[in-house]
């Protein structure tokens, strides 16, 4: 069989969250052609969404090795450091790709990632932007616009970028997890999980849509559920989020001091005490969550239905 034809099912394939099936067809398309860049930036990639980093990065090299001037590659190369959190090295290939291909918004996408997970959201924004200027009919944009919006707590905007995408292609993966963390902010649980669910109908391994399915068991639980709400309106806040938890210590040695002025011994206790089960909660749920994603993960590997 024709490798050429292999790789592009491959990148099909990929890009439709097809994760199993890219990856078989890279194998067999690389035993036929090893020295193709391309399926090995595009076989790193894969493996990224597959948690597999290191054997990521191995392959990001060889194709490195193979073509430094491709563009894809560089791209590639620059997810892959990404995901291993190597972010000066992540900036520098995804600039480098952006350099060789200026009329590609891929790069400048992932890029604008990158900078929001840096915390520079102004550069973020910018990058977005151009990454939409320069193709408003890309899913992916619109996907990233609105995780990014959600993260605002900006939910109207977060909504229309995730139906933007999903109208451009409905059955693009990163949209209906973006349209499920929609759904599940506006308390729509049960149509969040048809998003999630139709992710794993195209790949089964899918850690985004397990992520999704475990946030909205979460925030149906009794234990997690408060803990879900805390940590998602903490995140939206960004710094400010950090300030009010400053200022939220600050009140609690505030109250300390003012029940041992006072003597109200037994007001400092049911104080000191309550701080303590908000800090242990707040501690044990992450854990909690994450318990809950290995369940969900445990069980689509033993389900026979997938």
């Amino acid at each position: 069989m024709n490798p050429d034809w292999m790789i592009a099912q491959a990148a099909q394939a990929h890009d439709a969250g097809a994760s199993e099936r890219a990856l078989e067809l890279l194998k067999r398309a690389l035993a036929l052609e090893p020295d193709s860049a391309f399926a090995h930036a595009l076989l790193a990639l894969v493996l990224v969404g597959k948690k597999r980093l290191h054997a990521a990065e191995l392959e990001a090299k060889i194709a490195l090795g193979i073509d430094p001037e491709s563009p894809f590659v560089h791209l590639a190369a620059g997810q892959v450091a990404f995901a291993r959190r190597r972010f000066k090295v992540a900036v520098a290939e995804l600039e480098q790709a952006a350099a060789l291909a200026p009329e590609d918004e891929d790069p400048v996408r992932i890029l604008a990632e990158v900078k929001w997970a840096l915390g520079e959201r102004k550069a973020a924004e910018e990058l977005v932007q151009r990454a939409l200027a320069l193709n408003p009919d890309d899913p992916a944009v619109h996907s990233m616009l609105s995780r990014f919006r959600l993260q605002q707590n900006r939910l109207d905007d977060a909504e229309r970028h995730a139906r933007d995408a999903l109208s451009i292609d409905p059955e693009h993966a990163d949209a209906a997890i973006a349209m499920g963390y929609v759904l599940l902010q506006r308390g729509r649980p049960e149509e969040a999980k048809e998003h999630a669910v139709s992710v794993l109908h195209q790949d089964p391994s899918s850690t985004a849509a397990l992520h999704l399915i475990a946030a909205i068991k979460a925030r149906q639980s009794f234990a997690l559920g408060l803990w879900w709400r805390y940590n998602t309106w903490v995140a939206a806040q960004g710094a400010r989020g950090m300030i009010l938890l400053a200022v939220a210590f600050l009140v609690y040695r505030l109250a300390l001091a003012f029940t041992k002025v006072h003597h109200l011994g037994f007001l400092e206790d049911i104080v000191w005490a309550a701080w303590l089960g908000i800090c242990m909660y707040t501690w044990a749920g992450p854990a909690m969550f994450a318990r809950a994603i290995r369940k969900e993960l445990d069980e689509v590997e033993l389900d026979p239905e997938f």
